[in-house]
């Protein structure tokens, strides 16, 4: 048989789950939700990420069927020359 003490911590444990699952009705997710929904509705006018294919990083003037590297990455090795005090540069190099 289950005691007083443990009918109410069940009783509380089922109410705040409950509660947990129950629509938000606040001002702050309203505003969210009408916030999202013109974020839907507008056109973008910049990626929110960076896409794979970076146009301005290829170098259009190597031949690919030569030197596929250098036509993919050439613009990019142009852009971010090894600094004198490194011995090597990427993408990751920048972040430190």
């Amino acid at each position: 048989m289950i005691s007083t003490a443990g009918r109410f911590c069940i009783a509380v444990g089922l109410a705040s789950a409950l509660l947990a699952q129950a629509p938000d009705d606040s001002a702050s997710s309203k505003a969210k939700k009408s916030e999202a929904a013109a974020l839907k509705a507008a056109p973008l006018t910049e990626l929110p990420y960076s896409p794979s294919l970076d146009v301005t990083a290829m170098d259009r003037s190597v031949n690919p069927c030569v030197d596929f590297y250098h036509y993919a990455c050439g613009g990019w090795i142009k852009k971010n020359p090894i600094p004198p005090d490194q011995a090597r540069w990427d993408v990751y190099s920048k972040l430190q």
